[in-house]
């Protein structure tokens, strides 16, 4: 088992968490790589030891994507919706769209899944943190990796997800569908290799691009909705036969700090099998707050 995570400097001390969590309830054989810009490789230095392995962009990524730093100054002063865009890259081979952060950093998981000598990759946001002991076996099912899938999730009250899903099934060469679809999207979710390696060929059949290229061209696109669609609709028996409509992590999405009122009724609500927990960085939650529930889950587990 590996844990993989995309991160950069603004999460940094979020990630330093996640990387504690991972050393302290994973197996020691297990592996917490981490995903970072080439321009912040020296800011993650104190993450190493035998069971990190850091990753530049560039390691990942082909020569014909290069930073482009320098576009973001462009858009601010373009103003508008472009000013909240961060451009993170650009293809030579097709410069426009520039490759904005959010996408780039999609698609580096899928980059690196394959490159990573592991039965299962447990994909894991720099937000999250594992709160209970976990083992290859905590994410393997009859000898499979359970697909996460919340079946008719995705409604028209979710046009982001419907856009995924869109832009998913044109990558895979699949047919519009009528809603709803299933939501395969999570900020913690485990990932067969073998399955990524597939699906990259799949989408290079279907384009005749390199899948990178075909990936990055998007303007809105999910990892999670792509690797959920392939599994369920391209590879489909027996593979959609292991399926779960559990993350094992427990999260908080809402856009606003949590308080310690809302922290205390979080914390109370883990589910007991649940084995992570996930305080959205963009809720601007205080550290010594998102502390509180871990500590206190882990004070309810030993009680």
């Amino acid at each position: 088992m590996a844990v993989v995570t995309p991160c950069y400097f603004p999460d940094k001390e979020l990630c330093r968490e996640l990387h504690q969590s991972v050393l302290d309830f994973t197996p020691t054989s297990t592996v917490h790589h981490l995903i970072v810009p080439d321009a912040e490789m020296a800011c993650f230095a104190s993450f190493g030891g035998p069971r990190t392995v850091t990753w530049s962009y560039s390691e990942l990524l082909p020569p014909r994507f290069v930073p482009a730093r320098w576009i973001n100054p462009v858009l601010q002063r373009l103003g508008g919706l472009a000013a909240s865009v961060r451009v993170a890259a650009i293809n030579t081979r097709r410069p426009w769209p520039p490759i904005r952060g959010w996408i780039l950093q999609q698609v580096l998981k899928l980059a690196a899944a394959p490159r990573i000598d592991a039965d299962v990759v447990v994909v894991a946001d720099a937000d999250v943190q594992f709160i209970r002991p976990v083992s290859v076996s905590t994410f393997v099912r009859d000898g499979r990796v359970p697909l996460y899938r919340v079946e008719g999730g995705v409604h028209p009250g979710l046009p982001e997800h419907v856009a995924w899903h869109r832009v998913a099934r044109r990558l895979l060469g699949l047919p519009e569908e009528k809603l709803p679809y299933h939501d395969y999207v999570s900020a913690f979710t485990a990932w067969d290799p073998e399955v990524v390696v597939a699906l990259q060929h799949r989408i290079e059949t279907i384009t005749g691009r390199p899948w990178i290229d075909a990936v990055c061209a998007q303007r809105k696109f999910s990892e999670c909705t792509l690797y959920g669609t392939f599994v369920d609709e391209v590879l489909g028996e027996p593979a959609n036969q292991v399926t779960t409509n559990r993350s094992k992590c427990h999260n908080y999405w809402d856009p606003v700090p949590m308080s310690e009122e809302k922290a205390s009724e979080f914390a109370k609500a883990t589910p007991e099998d649940d084995v992570a927990v996930m305080i959205s960085a963009k809720s601007g939650t205080p550290a010594d707050i998102r502390r509180s529930v871990v500590a206190e889950i882990k004070a309810s587990s030993s009680g």
